[in-house]
C-alpha cells in the first residue's frame, strides 16, 4: 500500500517490471503471478533461487534486491531502480556510421569483468548474461540485472548441466548439454 505505480519498465517471459515509488525513492518492482508458478513448479523454484542468490550478493555493479512480498495473486521483488538504458538499446541506437569509442568499450568490459569475478568468487553462474540484462546508468557505470536463471555451484558440485539461457548467448558446452561452469558467462 505504500508503493505507487508510475509505469511499466519492461517484461520477461513470466512477469513484468514496474517503476514504483514510496514518496522518497524510486524502485523497480518485478512481479510474478502465483497462478502461473503453481502451474509450472520449476518456475516457482527459479524465483526461490533468484531470491536466495540476490539476497546474498552485494556488489556496486549488480542491481540490489531490497525486499520481496507476496499476496494471494502475486510475488513481488522490490529492487533498486537503475536510471539508464540497456546495453542492447545503447548498441542499437548507435548509427551505423558512428564508430564506437574504444575507451568506452574497454571501460564496460572492465566493469563487467569485475562483476563476473565477484560472481565466480561466490560460486554463482548468471547463465543469462546478454545486452538486455546489462543496464548503463546515467553515470556511465553498468548494473547487471535478472538473476532468474542464475545458479550457485557447491563444493560437491562444481559444474552445471542444465540447457538454459538465451540461445544467441549460450556457449557451445551449454548448447551441447555438457558440463559447464563460470566460463559460460565470459562466453556470453
Amino acid at each position: 500500500d505504500n508503493l505507487y505505480y508510475i509505469k511499466e519498465l519492461g517484461h520477461g517471459a513470466y512477469g513484468k517490471v514496474y517503476l514504483v515509488h514510496d514518496h522518497k525513492q524510486f524502485y523497480a518492482m518485478k512481479t510474478a503471478e502465483i497462478e502461473v508458478m503453481n502451474a509450472k513448479k520449476e518456475l516457482a523454484q527459479m524465483y526461490i533461487n533468484e531470491k536466495q542468490i540476490m539476497s546474498q550478493i552485494n556488489h556496486p555493479f549488480i542491481v540490489n534486491l531490497y525486499n520481496t512480498y507476496k499476496t494471494r495473486g502475486y510475488l513481488f521483488f522490490l529492487m533498486e531502480y537503475v536510471d539508464g538504458v540497456s546495453l542492447r538499446k545503447l548498441i542499437t541506437d548507435k548509427k551505423k556510421t558512428e564508430l564506437y569509442n574504444i575507451n568506452e568499450v574497454r571501460f564496460y568490459g572492465a566493469v563487467l569483468f569485475t562483476v563476473l569475478s565477484y560472481l565466480q568468487s561466490n560460486k554463482i553462474i548468471h547463465r543469462d548474461l546478454k545486452p538486455d540484462n546489462i543496464l548503463i546508468q546515467t553515470n556511465g557505470y553498468l548494473k547487471v540485472i535478472d538473476f532468474g536463471i542464475a545458479t550457485r555451484l557447491s563444493d560437491a558440485k562444481d559444474h552445471a548441466t542444465t540447457i538454459i539461457g538465451s540461445t544467441y548467448y549460450m556457449s557451445p558446452e551449454v548448447i551441447l548439454g555438457k558440463n559447464y561452469n563460470y566460463s559460460v558467462d565470459y562466453w556470453a
